[in-house]
């Protein structure tokens, strides 16, 4: 995918591009990828997220650009989506699995791993300053988790 500077995010599945919309300067951001389905920068705008078809969920520092870590994704499924807490500590991620999986960004660490549905999940979204949120995939129902937390890891 190509990734806009200003934050606004434009798709090509392949490579992962840093693009600068003043100068219409852009660098490779370095590591291992496939399709990537959705992407999402961190409130501070120093991380990028991606969600990938091979069902990867990578963690990109835009800074270094390389993958600064990769997540267990949706084991061998595709992953459709991903989004940052508005602290940016939480990292959340959906995919064709079913589930909605939370790490801790500065750990590394899964926080939280829930089965929502028997059907794929397309989108995800944290509320602003809040700890809710918002599941939604092909079953048509939009799911709002009130918190997150490791008490909700099996």
């Amino acid at each position: 995918g190509i990734i806009a500077d200003n934050r606004y995010p434009i798709y090509d599945p392949k490579p992962m591009v840093r693009f600068d919309m003043a100068t219409y300067e852009h660098r490779v951001l370095e590591g291992p990828t496939s399709d990537v389905y959705r992407c999402s920068f961190s409130p501070d705008g120093k991380r990028i997220a991606t969600a990938s078809q091979d069902g990867s969920v990578r963690m990109w520092s835009v800074g270094a650009g390389r993958v600064e870590h990769t997540f267990e994704g949706t084991k061998n499924n595709p992953a459709y989506a991903v989004a940052f807490s508005g602290d940016g500590q939480t990292l959340a991620a959906v995919g064709d699995d079913h589930r909605l999986r939370c790490w801790n960004v500065e750990e590394f660490r899964l926080e939280s791993d829930r089965e929502m549905t028997s059907r794929a999940l397309y989108a995800v979204a944290f509320a602003p300053g809040q700890p809710h949120i918002l599941v939604a995939g092909e079953d048509g129902i939009v799911y709002l988790i009130a918190k997150v937390d490791a008490a909700s890891h099996p």
